[in-house]
């Protein structure tokens, strides 16, 4: 074994190099994933989340002019959004023009405050 590597030592070196490059590029992607800060947030209503959280921005926001629909690619699941939840999401400000669109950097997801009713009758 160590005749083969000796002989094919710029294929040994070669490996090395490739599989630190691999390793450096998944940390910095997972850095990149845990530094989204929020340039922008909308409010959403939750239509899935099963394998993805798929929501509809509310009637006026800006990402309505993107899509109906837009995917949020989460780092873990929420198991406690359901179908009709009202929330608010901040992002970096980019939406993947696509359809469903997609956000890919995701800040934050926070329940929306409950709009109260006028009680005054």
């Amino acid at each position: 074994m160590v005749d083969y590597l000796m002989k094919h030592k710029g294929l040994s070196i070669g490996i090395l190099v490739l599989c630190l490059i691999i390793v450096v590029v998944c940390m910095v992607l997972m850095q990149r994933q845990q530094e989204v800060t929020a340039e922008a947030e909308f409010e959403a209503i939750v239509l899935e989340n099963d394998t993805q959280l798929l929501v509809e921005p509310v009637e006026g926001s800006p990402e309505r002019n993107s899509s109906d629909q837009i995917v949020l690619h989460l780092p873990q699941a929420l198991d406690t959004l359901k179908p009709g939840d009202r929330i608010i999401v901040g992002y970096d400000g980019e939406i993947a023009e696509s359809y469903p669109a997609q956000i890919f950097n995701v800040a934050f997801i926070k329940r929306a405050p409950e709009a109260t009713e006028d009680s005054s009758s």
